[in-house]
């Protein structure tokens, strides 16, 4: 009577008529009753079983659940029914497996990384870079101080170079851990505390804006600058270059409310006080004004005038009513201090200055004077009866 052979299942897989064998059904010798000699295929079906038929071709019978042991690649794989898969971890392969189901793991021997199977592609677990062709990462990494103590942090790297540290205490590298040392060829000598970049990375700096509480910095990295038309906020640092320390004065404070900077005393290169004015002519440095004519000031045009109101000044010492935008149509009176003053004629240090007319001035006599009509008085003596700029000091008579 046959033997009726059926799966897990109890699907019937093949009917043995006795006395025979079959080897087409499946990859091991199925035995029908009677058959001489079933003893040798019955222990070979056991060996079969034991390696999970190794080979290095897949079995050609296979069946659903069946394992087989892929000798090339040292691997386990089960027929899923369609497909042979791995039977348990990552695929380690050159290129991408072609037998994947959702959520395989593969190891790119390649570029030693480590991916999954979505279902439709390969995403990428981890490192996010392959190692010598410009790593990008933040590694977690532990190494010992100069006491003995494992001190770990993470290390910030971009494309292979080590640019910063984020530790939880400040530490100084053990002098003779390989680990602690890679750290200090990177530019870390001693660690901080907080975030630290990197001092072999060239001119290491943040960039972008800071937003919250921050520590001030020990010491800032500054350079001369003495031609950039520019505006720039105020900042105490020791020296004019290179690496400084930030300083401040109890005695100098800004109220950023009320836009008022309030200080014991200061001091100016320059020597007089001026404000910008309209004015409805072209003007020169030295030029004597009045107010009036078709705007704000006009040039003087008349002879010991009483109406001098002041000089137009170079550099003054302190500038009011300056606002953006003014040009050479706003410009800056001088009112009291040292100025330079289109003089005409000769004169004595001390003498009193007034108006000559077409802007200029001269040395007047004593009785001529008034309290009107007084610019200011002449510094030095001058000995040439030619116009020139000549140095005053205006506002007193």
């Amino acid at each position: 009577m046959a033997y009726k052979i059926n799966n897990s299942f109890g699907t019937l897989l093949v009917s043995l008529a006795d006395g025979t064998i079959d080897t087409a059904t499946t990859d091991i010798a199925l035995i029908g009753k009677g058959y001489a000699g079933f003893g040798e295929k019955l222990n070979e079906n056991l060996v079969k079983l034991l390696e999970n038929f190794n080979n290095t071709t897949a079995p050609n019978n296979k069946v659903q659940g069946q394992l087989w042991f892929d000798q090339t690649n040292k691997r386990m794989n089960v027929w899923t029914g369609d497909k042979w898969r791995p039977a348990g971890g990552p695929t380690n392969s050159a290129s991408a497996p072609t037998n994947a189901v959702q959520g395989d793991l593969w190891f790119d021997t390649t570029n030693t990384q480590l991916k999954v199977w979505t279902g439709t592609v390969w995403t990428l677990i981890g490192p996010s870079s392959v190692a010598g062709s410009g790593v990008t990462a933040v590694v977690s990494e532990t190494s010992p101080d100069n006491t003995g103590s494992n001190q770990t942090y993470l290390k910030l790297v971009a494309n292979d170079a080590v640019v910063g540290v984020v530790s939880n205490v400040a530490f100084t590298p053990s002098g003779t851990d390989a680990t602690a040392q890679a750290l200090v060829s990177a530019g870390f000598s001693t660690v901080a505390q907080g975030i630290q970049l990197s001092s072999a990375v060239g001119s290491a700096s943040f960039r972008g804006s800071l937003t919250g509480t921050a520590d001030i910095a020990t010491s800032v990295t500054v350079s001369a600058n003495n031609t950039t038309n520019e505006t720039c906020f105020i900042a105490f640092v020791d020296g004019a270059t290179g690496t400084q320390g930030i300083e401040t004065d109890t005695g100098l404070s800004y109220n950023p409310s009320t836009n008022v900077l309030t200080t014991t005393a200061s001091q100016a290169q320059y020597a007089d006080l001026a404000e910008r004015y309209e004015a409805d002519c072209d003007t020169e440095i030295g030029d004597v004004v009045i107010l009036g004519g078709k705007a704000e000031i006009t040039k003087c045009h008349e002879d010991l005038s009483d109406a001098v109101f002041g000089v137009i000044s170079e550099s003054p010492a302190l500038l009011m009513n300056a606002k953006a935008g003014d040009n050479d149509s706003h410009p800056m009176v001088a009112f009291t201090g040292r100025v330079m003053v289109k003089l005409h004629g000769t004169g004595k240090a001390g003498d009193r200055v007034v108006s000559a007319g077409n802007g200029e001035a001269r040395v007047a006599d004593l009785d001529k004077c008034t309290a009107f009509n007084t610019l200011g008085r002449l510094i030095k003596d001058k000995y040439s009866q030619d116009t020139q700029l000549t140095e005053c000091v205006i506002g007193v008579k």
